[in-house]
């Protein structure tokens, strides 16, 4: 197949597509550019026009693997099961057919059907004794996925208490039990999975996390820079060709390009040790998104700023950097080993003097006018986020209706209250605002006025509480030196550790553990504490 083919949605047609190795190498390259909308078409193109088993299980696992569309891939598994001959024909082909199981049985979990999915699992389990490996590979990791750290722990202990073991099942294990905020124990779990898999750069990766969450710096942070940058496009020249910075290299009068990777509240967080690299006698050059640009570049004047896209597409020959660096990356590079070493050069973002007056006078026509309470104080302005960004890959999204709530269940939670609430959320989960019926008060919305994170700053430094789960604008307002209150999901990431209020990383920050699935119960605490602070404002 020609590389037009991979240009235009036009030029794509799966008639000529035979074997599992012709749609292999036709996803290859969406899949290498996180091209989920083709990944998406070629998918559907093979469940409309073919009825080979094989093509239509290996497009329903790109769309699982990279595409979150679980009712595609069940249509598609569907369809494959189908096609099967008749069971008893071939035990190959019986095998082939449970594996469709065991995918199908995946699907059906990341849809919020548990019923069905443990249902298929333990069917095939049972009937197919030499894929029970499989069954709990894959039953405990989509367990993790969608939030169930107990069950998943329970059956990899069983399975492993049966002799039915494998690297992939002591990871799993060890994600469960960081996941319940038992990460020195999950070392040990992945000590195990990396004798039995030790060029596995994933489980290598997870062990990191754990270290990292365990408070041992020195030896997580090894681990957390050993993995493929996760950035938008993987083939940038500047993220593939230029000398990837070390914590001993020598950096005075070198050209430091230092780039997004992972996600912007990463960026916000890790930025902080700018100034280490400048003191240095580092030339440092930032390339982000544009969402960050006019942040940092009045927050960081002495580096320059490019955009991401802009550099990727530009020729190599024009830029001339000794080291690059993903911004991730500067807590390795800068050899932190303990709290102690954590930079807490609070606030280290900054908003525009102008953009804070804009958003004081829009605040000021959107309010109605009130007196004083008796202290002088007018009503504190609390602004409120509920979700994270929106993601396309299927562990993303999981991963972000974990650490997400509602706008629903927030604001339930937190009114009625004497304060101004101001939403703070973006995307397409802004929208919630317009459905949620019944509110006790008025929450106010100005986010048609902001178009990047520096115009976010400057409506946060209007406000006197931001109140958030664990996304972007949450690392903003602490970096701003914010009051902030963090509303944590039950497997808190690691870098808000396992207990306690306080972070390491933001002195302005409380953190609200949930210690289940649901946020209800910990969101109920915030609305008590809001309230608690409102009347002891009161008091003053």
């Amino acid at each position: 197949m020609s590389s037009k083919n991979y240009n235009s949605v036009y030029d794509i047609d799966v008639k000529d597509i035979n074997t599992k190795n012709d749609l292999i190498s036709l996803l290859a390259p969406y899949i290498s550019a996180s091209n989920t909308i083709m990944i998406s078409k070629i998918a559907v193109d093979i469940g409309q026009k073919k009825e080979d088993p094989v093509l239509l299980l290996t497009a329903a696992e790109s769309v699982a693997d990279y595409v979150f569309l679980p009712e595609l891939a069940v249509t598609l598994l569907e369809k494959a099961l189908l096609f099967f001959p008749k069971l008893g024909i071939s035990h190959q082909l019986d095998l082939l057919r449970a594996e469709v199981e065991i995918r199908l049985a995946s699907q059906f979990m990341m849809l919020g059907q548990e019923k069905e999915s443990l249902t298929l699992y333990m069917k095939v389990a049972q009937n197919h004794k030499e894929l029970k490996l499989n069954v709990g590979e894959s039953l405990t990791g989509m367990l993790l996925q969608v939030g169930y750290p107990e069950l998943a722990l329970k059956i990899a202990r069983a399975w492993i208490s049966d002799g039915t073991v494998s690297g992939i099942i002591y990871n799993n294990m060890g994600g469960a039990l960081r996941m319940l905020n038992h990460s020195q124990e999950s070392i040990q779990a992945y000590d195990r999975a990396l004798e039995m898999l030790p060029r596995n750069r994933s489980i290598a990766f997870a062990y990191g996390l754990s270290l990292l969450k365990s408070g041992f710096y020195k030896q997580g942070l090894k681990y957390f820079v050993d993995h493929e940058p996760y950035v938008v496009d993987p083939s940038w020249w500047f993220v593939r060709d230029i000398t990837r910075l070390k914590p001993d290299d020598d950096i005075r009068n070198k050209d430091i390009l230092l780039f997004q990777e992972q996600g912007l509240g990463d960026t916000l967080q890790f930025i902080r040790f700018v100034p280490q690299l400048l003191k240095r006698g580092a030339k440092i050059t930032l390339a982000v998104p544009i969402a960050l640009k006019s942040l940092l570049a009045f927050s960081f004047p002495e580096v320059d700023i490019l955009l991401c896209g802009d550099l990727g597409k530009s020729s190599p020959e024009q830029y001339k950097y000794d080291f690059a660096c993903p911004i991730t990356e500067l807590p390795y590079i800068c050899n932190v080993e303990s709290d102690k070493d954590i930079p807490i050069n609070i606030p280290y973002l900054y908003a525009t003097e102008e953009g804070v007056k804009r958003f004081s006078d829009l605040i000021d026509a959107i309010l109605p006018e009130r007196s004083l309470d008796a202290s002088g104080n007018r009503p504190l302005r609390v602004g409120i986020i509920w979700g994270g960004d929106r993601r396309l890959k299927a562990t993303d999204v999981a991963s972000d209706k974990r650490r997400s709530t509602t706008f629903n269940d927030m604001i339930k939670a937190l009114s009625p209250v004497e304060a101004d609430i101001f939403n703070l959320q973006y995307d397409k989960k802004r929208m919630e605002l317009v459905t949620t019926k019944d509110l006790l008060q008025p929450v106010y919305d100005l986010m048609d006025n902001v178009h990047n994170m520096a115009d976010t700053a400057a409506l946060m430094q209007n406000l006197d509480l931001i109140i958030s789960v664990d996304t972007s604008p949450l690392h903003l307002s602490a970096a701003l030196g914010r009051p902030t209150w963090l509303v944590n999901r039950r497997d808190s990431c690691w870098r808000w550790g396992e207990d306690g209020e306080k972070s390491v990383w933001y002195p302005t920050l409380r953190i609200f553990r949930s210690q289940e699935k649901s946020f209800v119960p910990v969101l109920e605490r915030v609305g008590k504490e809001l309230r608690a602070l409102v009347s002891s404002r009161k008091r003053e």
